[in-house]
């Protein structure tokens, strides 16, 4: 995730509830991943983290 990216003021599309999951799973894997010893990423996974709820195809985009 590019350090000026502001996902909080995304305004793509919502994802569909498929997208919702792959999204909730990459989010999961890079938590995993952040206790395995990636700190440096910890931030941007947090922020982004935010939206597991409902997030938009942008967020989808940045976990990619």
């Amino acid at each position: 995730m590019d350090s000026n990216s502001h996902p909080e003021l995304d305004t793509t599309d919502f994802c569909d509830e498929l997208e919702t999951k792959i999204y909730q799973s990459l989010i999961g894997a890079t938590q995993w991943v952040i206790s395995l010893g990636r700190f440096d990423i910890g931030v941007h996974v947090m922020s982004l983290g935010s939206f597991r709820v409902q997030p938009r195809k942008g967020h989808l985009d940045a976990v990619k």
